[in-house]
């Protein structure tokens, strides 16, 4: 890994206010390799968050995501230019 992912250009605020329909503060990053992230809030505490994983082998990245899906029932996100899938809601 050469370096840190700005996972903020990944979706931009403009994106995660679509997404939320409602105005968000600007995107607070978090870098902790090999996860990167970033989170932008409304102020009635709704988030978009963007988790970026960092692995060094394609093919276990890919396990990992498939896994992801299959295990969870992640539905794939298509509206992105990156392979990603929508973990919401975790808790409910």
């Amino acid at each position: 890994m050469d370096g840190a992912i700005d996972a903020c250009s990944l979706v931009t605020q403009a994106k995660a206010e679509s997404l939320l329909e409602k105005s968000t503060g600007p995107g607070v990053p978090e870098i902790t390799p090999p996860f990167f992230s970033c989170s932008y809030e409304t102020s009635d505490f709704d988030i978009v968050r963007v988790v970026v994983v960092v692995y060094e082998d394609a093919s276990q990245a890919m396990a990992a995501y498939e896994m992801a899906i299959e295990i969870n029932g992640y539905a794939e996100l298509s509206d992105l230019e990156v392979r990603a899938y929508n973990a919401q809601p975790i808790s409910m």
